[in-house]
């Protein structure tokens, strides 16, 4: 009935679900939480978002942003992994400069997401952040 936009549709939902299954199974520390363990910005795709629910969307409109991560939701979900596995916050700690920050997020986007998560102490540090929602919404012009 809707084509490749179901398709779509049906591959990224398949693989958050995935995604989100796993990390809960394997994530060492508390629940996920959407308004904490994702990203601020919205991933660009066919499908409009509202507080995490997907929706069918016509092309751009005139306030969305340009679709340069088109129908990337594996790509995303994969990074939320990474970050809830391998990532830790620091919230107290004074934040980074932009290079630090952009050599910090290449190096969790580089490890294996099906690895166990690491322990606490051996996480690659994202200093000045409580979350990775609120360093992506501050940094977005870095991730």
């Amino acid at each position: 009935m809707f084509g490749i936009w179901g398709k779509s549709f049906g591959v990224c939902l398949l693989t958050a679900a995935t995604a989100v299954a796993a990390t809960r199974a394997s994530a060492p520390a508390s629940e996920f939480h959407f308004d904490r363990d994702t990203f601020a910005f919205q991933n660009a795709t066919v499908l409009k978002y509202h507080d995490g629910i997907a929706f069918f969307r016509p092309k751009a409109e005139v306030d969305d942003p340009a679709n340069k991560y088109t129908r990337r939701c594996f790509v995303m979900t994969r990074t939320v992994m990474q970050f809830r596995k391998f990532a830790r916050f620091d919230p107290r700690a004074a934040p980074l400069s932009d290079q630090q920050l952009a050599t910090r997020i290449r190096a969790v986007a580089h490890l294996e997401p099906w690895r166990e998560p690491t322990a606490d102490n051996q996480r690659i540090s994202f200093p000045g952040y409580a979350n990775l929602r609120e360093i992506s919404k501050a940094r977005a012009q870095v991730f």
